[in-house]
This record gives C-alpha cells, sequence and structure tokens, in this order.
C-alpha cells in the first residue's frame, strides 16, 4: 500500500470515530458518506498500484 492509500485509510477511521463521538444525526451521516469517499479512493489508488505491479511481472 501507498502512504497516501494509508493516509486515506486513516482519514476514513478517524471521520468514523468522530462520528461516533458524534451526536448529532446529520453530521454522522455526512462524517460516515465522507469515511466512504476515503475508503473507495484508497481502494481506487491500490487497485491502480496492483494493476501497475502485474503489468511489470
Amino acid at each position: 500500500m501507498s502512504r497516501r492509500s494509508v493516509y486515506l485509510r486513516g482519514q476514513a477511521d478517524a471521520c468514523r470515530e468522530l462520528a461516533n463521538d458524534i451526536r448529532d444525526a446529520d453530521t454522522q451521516v455526512e462524517l460516515r458518506k465522507l469515511a466512504d469517499k476515503f475508503i473507495a479512493r484508497a481502494v481506487e489508488i491500490e487497485s491502480k498500484e496492483a494493476a501497475a505491479s502485474v503489468a511489470f511481472h
């Protein structure tokens, strides 16, 4: 995993933790959506890295 992918996954974790600590339901939903976007971007990066790795072997 690249540093960027690890960073994005860490940001997603932070969003989920914050969502669990906040009582406002709308904010919880938005933080969880943001976490999902971070994860989707991390997966995209990891997929590209995997494809590049296969292409070189």
